[in-house]
């Protein structure tokens, strides 16, 4: 995947979820034109928005929330999004991480197969050497 994103469908949490996967905890996912780069801020070439942002990542908050700076207008607004709502997001609603039924020919193949395993001897039960009597 590119490091430039495209930033709608499924919007800055993705991004900023992927970056993180991608490239590591401690950037920040910059957007302009509805696309967006996860990126450190010595990355930046503007010296007064790369101090703010290492103030801003060395600050308390920066535990808790990310920061997202999204250029419009030509100005820089930045934003913070919650960590623990960021990661949410990832996780499967209750309607898709729901069950389907299983047919009934697993079932009873899966029934077969513990049927089986079941009548199968145990590590306690004795094995007769080879020249044995049964």
């Amino acid at each position: 995947m590119s490091a430039r994103q495209q930033i709608g469908m499924h919007g800055a949490y993705g991004a900023i979820l992927r970056g993180v996967r991608d490239r590591g905890d401690g950037g920040v996912l910059y957007v302009r034109e509805n696309k967006g780069v996860y990126c450190f801020p010595v990355e930046l070439n503007d010296q007064n928005a790369r101090d703010t942002l290492e103030d801003l990542l060395a600050g308390e908050d920066a535990k808790r929330v990310f920061y997202v700076i999204e250029e419009r207008d030509g100005k820089a607004h930045i934003l913070a999004y919650p960590r623990e709502e960021v990661f949410r997001s990832a996780l499967p609603t209750r309607a898709s991480a729901e069950i389907e039924e299983v047919p009934a020919a697993v079932s009873a193949a899966a029934e077969e197969r513990d049927r089986c395993a079941g009548s199968a001897p145990d590590a306690s039960t004795s094995v007769p050497e080879v020249g044995e009597d049964v």
